[in-house]
């Protein structure tokens, strides 16, 4: 059961990390809400954010995985 609470621990860590990124381009670009930021990029309300939009889109895939990961580990 060690190696269950570690890698629970390391995903953890993980996902309070991704969301310190994500909470990192939010801020830079005065917005709370992915989902917002993301939609005022495409429309390109945002310019020159196409980079920040490219890693927040990969943070909340691996934060979606970690997530799952995570969730299987308790069954």
């Amino acid at each position: 059961m060690l190696e269950k609470a570690v890698a629970e621990e390391l995903i953890g860590f993980k996902l309070r990390r991704l969301q310190e990124l994500i909470d990192q381009i939010l801020t830079r670009w005065y917005e709370t809400d992915p989902e917002t930021f993301l939609e005022k990029v495409r429309d390109g309300r945002h310019p020159n954010a196409e980079n920040d939009a490219i890693e927040l889109e990969q943070f909340l895939i691996e934060s979606q995985q970690a997530n799952e990961l995570l969730k299987n580990l308790g069954q």
